[in-house]
């Protein structure tokens, strides 16, 4: 039951992350949980396959135009003036796992809290992000002292 429908929720895993299998679950109102439990009836199977398909193909073309252009690499400095629009609290603590412990560090951080580098850049900070990566990198870096 629902062998197929798991298998595409999988590759969407795969090829687009996370936002992608949010977008597939929206669009099909199939969540990634229950996708090995609905049945896979030809219906089911070709709303997720033509749903699939489009995010894929949405994509392809997103990486084909990003390809033409490269982004511009921000230096930290560069956002050190700018507004909270630029630079939250939490994208300001993977800064300071980066030039404490390097990309390791981060890795572990993001590990810990289940939000990334680039998650923490579009995150709110809200009390219980902030709390989860403070008390993450308290428990990493035990010399530093986090506020």
């Amino acid at each position: 039951m629902g062998v197929q429908i798991q298998q595409m929720f999988t590759k969407a895993l795969a090829k687009g992350g996370v936002e992608m299998i949010a977008k597939l679950a929206i669009k099909t109102r199939i969540t990634i949980r229950t996708a090995g439990t609905v049945e896979d009836t030809p219906s089911n199977i070709a709303k997720v396959t033509k749903v699939l398909d489009e995010l894929l193909e949405e994509l392809k073309s997103r990486q084909s135009s990003t390809a033409a252009k490269p982004p511009q690499p921000v230096e930290p400095e560069a956002l050190a003036g700018a507004g909270p629009e630029a630079r939250n609290q939490l994208s300001k603590y993977y800064e300071l796992a980066k030039d404490k412990g390097g990309l390791s560090l981060v890795a572990k951080l993001a590990m810990k809290t289940c939000i990334t580098s680039r998650m923490a850049c579009t995150l709110p900070d809200s009390p219980e992000n902030l709390r989860k990566v403070r008390a993450a990198l308290s428990e990493l870096l035990p010399d530093v002292s986090i506020n």
